[in-house]
């Protein structure tokens, strides 16, 4: 049997948004139109030549026009559409489990949840990548600090393991 197959012999439920839905889709539009807002900003404050790409020490080694920065939001607004469309159908979601009638309801709920999770923190990254460009488009010489970021891509990880253990120890639900 094929994988569209196994898609489309998964019940289909209508689940309630929750509550911490949409808590999180608000903290994604949020972190989305903050992006928005602070490279609108940077716009008028930063020189026409910005650094773009940065080596492993944190050294600016590429340089661009400062309308770069619109790339940032424009991804995550993206990322933030794409996960909230998706987030409508989570039969289609894959699950490291098997999907039956009896434990559907629990699955679809927890993969509605990582992917709220996973959305508010993708519009969460991305702020925080522009936020770092930009500071580092503001000193001299040019620097970026990665810590942050690499700890954002941290949680983004953790969180996708961590809602997997939990659908792993409820494949019977």
């Amino acid at each position: 049997m094929n994988q569209r197959g196994r898609t489309e012999a998964r019940p289909k439920l209508d689940l309630p948004t929750t509550r911490m839905d949409y808590v999180l889709r608000a903290v994604s539009v949020g972190g989305v139109m903050a992006s928005f807002a602070l490279v609108l900003v940077a716009q008028l404050q930063l020189p026409e030549r910005i650094p773009v790409h940065f080596n492993w020490r944190g050294e600016a080694d590429g340089w661009g026009s400062r309308q770069w920065l619109w790339l940032l939001p424009s991804i995550s607004l993206i990322c933030v559409v794409a996960m909230a469309k998706l987030s409508r159908h989570p039969r289609l979601f894959n699950y490291p489990v098997r999907i039956t009638e009896k434990n559907a309801a629990v699955q679809y709920r927890l993969g509605r949840s990582a992917l709220s999770w996973i959305q508010a923190e993708i519009s969460m990254l991305f702020l925080l990548l522009a936020v770092l460009v930009v500071r580092a488009a503001q000193v001299e010489p040019p620097q970026f600090v990665a810590w942050p970021l690499i700890a954002m891509l941290a949680l983004v990880l953790a969180t996708a393991f961590v809602h997997f253990a939990i659908m792993i120890r409820h494949r019977g639900a």
